[in-house]
């Protein structure tokens, strides 16, 4: 099941209002208004309290189809994972909505290292929300028209083994 039309902007209107987690976005991971606004980074507050930055997932075609959620520094306590996605949504490559007819793509090991390597000027970037080893032969389908294919894998066993699965 997608998330409801119009969610991706609700959580990006309240990063926009929430200083502390638009401070983390900008000044921590760096980025600039232009890239907030592309990657739709968005804010929200779980139930238990905690504090999450918003990444939305999309399609080919657009469509919303989930969120990655990667909780705020400030609620990190260690015990708990770092990320969570959104529960009964479909894992899809992220990025891809934005490929169009690219001829070089780089393929990072998460979202927000594609949306980076995007503000720094790399070929289109994309990312699996699962993590590195998650490569599909759908995703590899998308990629048909590319001629040109880097790997930004972190430098770790599960980025090693990622880049050998694409």
């Amino acid at each position: 099941a997608f998330p409801p039309s119009g969610r991706d902007e609700e959580y990006h209107q309240a990063l926009l209002h929430e200083p502390q987690a638009l401070e983390y976005v900008k000044a921590v991971r760096g980025f600039d208004d232009a890239h907030v606004a592309l990657g739709k980074l968005g804010y929200r507050k779980s139930s238990d309290g905690r504090e999450w930055i918003t990444i939305p997932q999309y399609l080919s075609d657009s469509t919303l189809s989930g969120f990655k959620f990667r909780v705020t520094p400030w609620h990190e306590d260690g015990k708990r994972s770092r990320f969570a996605r959104e529960a009964g949504c479909p894992t899809v490559l992220y990025g891809a909505h934005r490929l169009g007819r690219a001829t070089s793509v780089t393929i990072y090991e998460g979202e927000l290292d594609a949306l980076s390597g995007d503000q720094l000027g790399c070929p289109a970037g994309v990312a699996s929300p699962a993590g590195a080893k998650a490569w599909t032969p759908e995703w590899t389908a998308l990629l048909a028209g590319v001629d040109t294919i880097f790997l930004a894998q972190d430098a770790a066993h599960d980025g090693d083994e990622g880049a050998e699965k694409v």
